[in-house]
């Protein structure tokens, strides 16, 4: 039987109803209004800031970053804005930076190392797609730090006042998403399509509407505000396929309007933005530009970018990159903050449909054209973000139009844009001159400052440079101080140790009580040393759970709670076992580090058997991977510092009729082992 998470999880696909008059095979581009020359977007809080953060990548790491080459030729419109973006850049993506290292009373320190290197991007590089840890390692790598989650109101509110918040949180792994420094987007809070809009909304009058909708809003921003401050109010407004209400222009902003009032009213900070499928107007009831132009009340435009793609069932309208370009350009007339929101390209050619630049789809040409799609649109200076929809070609909404393939492998796609958005970071080393200076121009994000006194005492900060700004950093470099806060560290590492090692003596004691042979465990204590303090508390903490008394509790299948069991009917098999549909989890107030062993199966399909992983709020195990069809104890070790809640999650459904596989898992025990200390 096939997971019923899947539901869920896609339904982005354009309500099926998707025009005919899309099957445009040459690329034929309308007149676009006459854009002024846009303005710079309303000052921003100051953001620069120091902390005592790590840094997130290595030192001494500072080889300039290269522009992937392109090889498959452009078509002139499209080399010629290719060249002016890579300019553009230059002038609007970076900051100028000036460091000033000086004495406590404000003398400067000439002579000084300065290292600086960027550790992440202030735009916002997305993607789309459910939670999986093993995925988000690799696009976590490539750069990506903006996620987007798809709150359509089937899936959140499927019957009235039945919200889906469980589910919502396990999907789309929003504690560890967030704690791990991504930003974070609700998507489609109301969508008038057909495929997401439940039966009970449909009897509803205009005015019932607005009022439901205001409430369902309501309730799912301060469910998740603690996480989430970017919201998508309305998904595609005035699409021919997303008025299944039959609401006039001003019927629809009344409603766009009334759930902006409930976004500000939950979560103060949020920020609305109106997310609008193909820009250029085509099948649209009134075309966005249009539309917006007489909206107000909102922060962001977005702008779905699918042209020139394709799925199985539909051809997307054919518009050049030189177009779509001049298409950001005009939309920056109305001067507010754009993001690219949805773009995708196939990697496989499919029933002789249109390539791009005379070739058929192919890895090549999908990664070639998303560098040549991502530098026009970074060079843009209202544009802030960008979203590839989506991550996997097992899920994806254009075909073959993921970043990894079905099995979440990295494409060609995937290596470009990580070898790009790296070349879009900074890092350099100089030396303050007499003025105790440096001076560098930077691309905005946020950098990690070493700085190196003639002796060899080194300080590190964290700063955020602005782009298009002008950022001075004043570094007071206070060497006692420096030295002090280095003593100190030590010594609560010391603490730390000591603590450690007091609790093996006790448990060495504890565990000669109870007949067992101690004496190896005594001498290895004996090696424990303050000398290298790293090494030592990693030997400790290592021989404290070794040490620990285990607390072992069995949890059967039926004392787990399936996510979905509101909206689905639950599966049962093999004698009581429970074949999950996604996402099994249970109230279990649980502390530091646990083992879990899990007895289960899996069925094989699509040439593999399924996966899980094991989610306590924030804290997320390793992929385990199922190996039999047979009955098999798996363990995961994890920290889950203090929990409340523990889930485990059923990553990788397939099902194929045609070919009588469907991919499934099963759980019949679950042990929780807890380390005891005395």
């Amino acid at each position: 039987m096939t997971s019923r998470l899947a539901p869920l999880v896609i339904l982005l696909i354009l309500c099926g109803c998707v025009d005919q008059a899309l099957q445009e095979r040459e690329i034929i581009e309308p007149a676009l209004p006459e854009s002024e020359s846009p303005e710079l977007p309303p000052e921003e809080s100051e953001r620069i800031k120091e902390s005592e953060s790590e840094p997130e990548s290595e030192q001494g790491q500072f080889e300039t970053p290269v522009i992937p080459p392109l090889s498959i030729p452009l078509s002139p419109e499209d080399e010629a804005a290719y060249n002016r973006a890579l300019q553009d850049i230059e002038q609007y993506r970076k900051g100028d930076v000036t460091i000033t290292i000086l004495t406590k009373d404000g003398k400067p320190l000439p002579g000084f190392d300065v290292k600086y290197y960027q550790t992440d991007h202030s735009f916002l590089f997305g993607i789309f797609t459910n939670y999986n840890p093993e995925v988000f390692a690799l696009l976590k790598e490539a750069h990506i730090n903006y996620v987007t989650f798809h709150f359509n109101w089937l899936s959140t509110e499927p019957e009235p006042d039945t919200f889906q918040f469980q589910t919502l949180k396990y999907v789309w792994g929003i504690e560890p998403l967030f704690s791990q420094g991504f930003t974070l987007k609700a998507h489609a809070l109301t969508w008038m399509c057909d495929d997401t809009s439940p039966e009970y909304m449909r009897r509803l009058s205009l005015q019932q509407y607005i009022e439901k909708s205001y409430y369902h809003i309501f309730r799912i921003v301060s469910h998740f505000q603690k996480y989430i401050h970017i919201w998508n109010v309305i998904n595609e407004p005035m699409a021919e396929w997303a008025n299944i209400y039959n609401f006039s222009e001003d019927e629809v902003k009344e409603a766009i309007g009334r759930g902006i009032s409930a976004i500000r009213e939950a979560d103060p900070q949020g920020r609305v933005i109106i997310n609008n499928a193909f820009p250029a107007g085509e099948n649209h009831i009134i075309p966005p530009y249009e539309f917006l132009q007489g909206l107000t009340g909102y922060d962001i435009i977005g702008l779905q970018f699918y042209y020139n793609g394709y799925t199985e069932a539909f051809e997307a309208p054919r518009r050049s990159l030189s177009y779509l370009a001049s298409l950001v350009d005009t939309f920056s007339t109305l001067k507010k903050e754009i993001h690219i929101t949805e773009l995708s390209v196939p990697s496989e050619p499919l029933r002789g449909k249109p390539g791009y630049w005379g070739r058929p789809w192919s890895e090549d040409l999908q990664a070639q054209y998303a560098q040549v799609a991502y530098t026009l649109f970074f060079s843009k200076r209202y544009v802030k973000a960008i979203t590839w929809w989506d991550a996997s070609d097992s899920t994806s909404f254009v075909y073959h139009g993921g970043l990894l393939d079905g099995d979440n492998n990295p494409k060609k796609i995937y290596y470009t844009l990580k070898s790009l958005l790296n070349s879009w970071m900074t890092r350099g080393v100089q030396k303050t001159d007499e003025n105790g200076q440096i001076t560098f121009r930077g691309f905005g994000g946020s950098y990690q400052i070493i700085v190196t006194s003639p002796e060899g005492v080194t300080l590190e900060k964290t700063y955020e440079i602005r782009e298009q700004r002008s950022n001075t950093i004043q570094i007071v470099f206070d060497e006692e101080s420096i030295r002090n806060e280095i003593e100190q560290k030590k010594n609560e590492k010391i603490e730390e140790l000591n603590e450690i090692i007091t609790h093996i003596e006790e448990l060495l004691i504890y565990w000669e009580t109870q007949g067992r042979e101690v004496t190896p465990y005594r001498e290895e204590l004996n090696t424990i040393t303050d000398e290298n303090l790293e090494d030592s508390l990693e030997k400790a903490r290592t021989l404290l759970l070794t040490l620990a008394i285990t607390r072992e509790s069995e949890h059967n299948w039926d004392t787990f709670r399936n996510t979905n069991e509101d909206i689905f009917d639950l599966s049962w098999a093999d004698s009581g076992a429970l074949l999950t549909d996604g996402i099994l989890y249970k109230q279990i107030p649980l502390k530091g580090r646990i083992t879990l062993k899990i007895l289960a199966r899996g069925d094989e399909g699509g040439g593999r058997f399924p996966t899980f992983f094991v989610m306590a709020e924030s804290a997320v195990s390793d992929v385990v991977r199922i190996t039999s069809s047979q009955w098999k104890w798996y363990e995961v070790t994890m920290d889950v510092g203090e929990a409340e809640e523990l889930a485990i999650i059923f990553t990788d459904d397939y099902y194929d009729p045609g070919k009588g596989e469907d991919r499934n898992l099963f759980i019949k025990q679950v042990f929780i082992i807890e380390y005891i200390f005395i």
